[in-house]
């Protein structure tokens, strides 16, 4: 049968040769084990297909850290929640995975490697190194990347309007700028194709430059 142990209200005392090394209690409705040689770890053990295995290690040398020998599994939308009022939370729902910031600080990703990669599979989506670039990818393929002296884009620039600093192509061509203004200090290309407007206080460089229809109020020679 059972075997019962009573303390009838007192604490139930494990002991080896007279040193007492655990202790099962009471606190209201809680079962509290306690652990009382100092720094003595709380260990749970089993057996896993004929091998002993230390499944769990409790060190209260470091305040009760958890060392877990195997995952740690949940079902879905059940959460991992860090926090004295649960601020980041980390679930899934079966569906989607989700990583939700719930506190009032920032959700901060650090790195003491040379990147932060944003993977789908094994394509590239956006890539951050440090102290370099940061990348952003199209289905794997590099389009827009930072650099020292602004960035460099691969493919077709679309926006609906610009005001541009200065605007430099060694082999480039600016086409569909249709009925808009193009505002630059300087202008420097091979061709500049548009129905709008150019508006520079610098100058304006290019091999060809084709316009339907404008007024022209000075070219000088450069």
């Amino acid at each position: 049968g059972d075997i019962t142990l009573d303390a009838n209200g007192g604490d139930v005392k494990l002991s080896d040769d007279g040193l007492h090394f655990g202790t099962f209690s009471r606190s209201v409705n809680d079962l509290v084990i306690t652990s009382p040689v100092q720094d003595g770890d709380v260990v749970i053990k089993g057996d896993d297909g004929g091998s002993a295995i230390t499944a769990v290690t409790f060190d209260m040398s470091d305040a009760g850290a958890a060392t877990f020998n195997s995952n740690v599994n949940l079902g879905d939308n059940s959460k991992i929640q860090l926090g004295a009022s649960q601020d980041l939370q980390i679930s899934h729902d079966g569906g989607n995975s989700e990583i939700k910031d719930e506190g009032n600080g920032n959700l901060n990703l650090r790195t003491n490697g040379a990147s932060i990669n944003l993977l789908s599979g094994t394509e590239s989506m956006i890539l951050a190194q440090a102290n370099g670039a940061v990348k952003l990818y199209f289905d794997d393929n590099l389009k827009l990347q930072t650099k020292d002296s602004g960035v460099a884009i691969t493919g077709t620039l679309s926006v609906d309007s610009a005001t541009l600093t200065n605007l430099t192509g060694d082999s480039a061509t600016i086409t569909n700028i249709a009925n808009s203004v193009l505002t630059a200090k300087a202008i420097t290309g091979t061709t500049v194709t548009t129905s709008g407007d150019i508006v520079s206080s610098g100058t304006i460089r290019a091999g060809n430059l084709n316009v339907d229809s404008a007024d022209i109020d000075t070219i000088a020679k450069a």
